[in-house]
């Protein structure tokens, strides 16, 4: 029998494996950064002005990819990556088991790479430009025709990149954040074609409560409306949403039944809502 909450297990575990990593990762890359721009020119201590200093900074962007690589970085955004595919198989074997659906890996695919040029770009490319990359290179640009101080450019860079107790350093800070999000979307997107394929009239809401469980997710989860727990039929799902809304915190905004398989419960919502033929789980389940 297939493991209802194998998704969650899933996915919890590679999200603690990967922040473990990052705590590793992040003085390493740091290192690493401030050691190339150590190698600017300078000039009583303060950064040469001129071409030759603006010819080193317009290499940066390479040289990311370079400490991307020797920091470990890679290899954490590379196993973090692999997740979705034991994720994918857990989500079939789930489906096979509530409603005796085939999901096909060809089903998935196109999904699960998706999904993976998302967390990339996000983790790696255009994501990790637009929160690390452009900003230390305009504190170096800003330096260079300046000609700061190398001492001040370096504590300028290590103050937005290391971790301290005012702020997390802005390199993990970015990959947490896309870890977070991505592979319980993943899921909810998955779980959502599946429904509208397979024309499916319920969902099963599943997961484990805790004390700062949302007032909604209590209701969901619990709920034995319809004889079974956790079973939400889609004709209902509507006023379910409005009654979330109004009563409990955190629903995402513009969340409707269409959707409801990846927004759930509201904002970084750690339950799942599988779509099932509501016959056949209840006929497989009594």
């Amino acid at each position: 029998m297939a493991d209802l909450n194998s998704t969650n297990k899933l996915i919890d575990k590679a999200l603690v494996s990967f922040t473990k990593g990052m705590d590793k990762v992040e003085p390493k890359f740091a290192k690493l950064l401030i050691e190339w721009v150590e190698k600017f020119r300078t000039t009583n201590g303060n950064l040469v002005r001129g071409q030759s200093s603006l010819d080193r900074l317009s290499g940066f962007r390479k040289a990311i990819d370079g400490i991307i690589k020797k920091s470990g970085y890679e290899g954490q955004v590379r196993d973090f990556i692999a997740t979705y595919t034991p994720l994918s198989d857990a989500i079939r074997a789930i489906h096979a088991e509530l409603s005796d659906l085939e999901i096909l890996k060809s089903f998935t695919n196109p999904f699960q790479q998706n999904a993976i040029k998302q967390v990339t770009d996000g983790m790696v490319g255009a994501g990790l430009d637009t929160a690390l990359v452009n900003p230390i290179q305009q504190i170096l640009f800003v330096s260079i025709n300046q000609g700061s101080s190398l001492t001040d450019t370096i504590k300028s860079i290590t103050d937005i990149l290391v971790t301290n107790e005012k702020r997390q350093g802005v390199l993990k800070r970015q990959a947490l954040q896309v870890s977070r999000d991505a592979l319980g979307q993943y899921e909810g997107v998955v779980n959502e074609a599946v429904r509208s394929k397979y024309k499916l009239d319920a969902f099963l809401y599943i997961g484990s409560l805790v004390k700062d469980s949302r007032k909604q997710c209590e209701e969901w989860a619990t709920t034995t409306k319809h004889g079974k727990k956790g079973l939400l039929l889609f004709s209902e799902l509507e006023d379910e949403i409005q009654w979330a809304e109004n009563n409990g915190t955190g629903m995402i905004p513009g969340t409707t039944p269409e959707n409801f398989a990846q927004n759930r419960g509201g904002y970084n919502c750690r339950h799942t809502a599988y779509p099932v033929r509501s016959s056949v789980y209840i006929k497989k389940n009594s």
